[in-house]
């Protein structure tokens, strides 16, 4: 492991770069009231993170927010309403936004209080182009069927 700092408000880290950090230092950089960003499988493990929090709790984050797609899924099928590609999650203290990059990844952001805003999400969408074309990753069908259903 090789702890880095890019920036004042990002935490030490607790393990080494990957070819997605900078996508997700930017994300981060995009809006002050990110707090985290996690890159994560679908069994809940950490790719990569970026934020001003202490990594565990990022990852964490990470990987409760994939146990919660994974229990909504099942559900939503049986109800025919589609595939779930975006999730957001607004407690009283954080907010948090969980967008599936595929079939086994998601791209999870912990906000401060409040709600994602137009420019928060344009720069998770332009993430989310980018870690798909490096891993290599088609877009999915539930990214290109604009006819979805919000639940608020």
């Amino acid at each position: 492991m090789t702890p880095s700092r890019a920036g004042a408000d990002e935490h030490l880290r607790d393990q080494s770069e990957t070819m997605f950090t900078g996508v997700l230092r930017e994300l981060f950089g995009s809006d002050p009231a990110i707090v985290a960003v996690v890159f994560a499988d679908r069994d809940g493990e950490c790719v990569d993170y970026c934020g001003s929090v202490e990594p565990y709790e990022a990852k964490v984050v990470g990987a409760y927010m994939q146990i919660v797609l994974s229990n909504m899924r099942p559900s939503l099928e049986r109800l025919s309403v589609g595939e779930l590609g975006e999730l957001h999650v607004h407690c009283d203290r954080n907010e948090i936004v969980v967008r599936r990059i595929d079939e086994e990844y998601a791209c999870i952001v912990m906000r401060r209080e409040g709600s994602a805003d137009d420019v928060m999400l344009a720069a998770l969408d332009r993430a989310i182009s980018r870690l798909r074309e490096l891993s290599g990753l088609s877009v999915p069908r539930w990214d290109l069927d604009f006819g979805g259903i919000t639940v608020e």
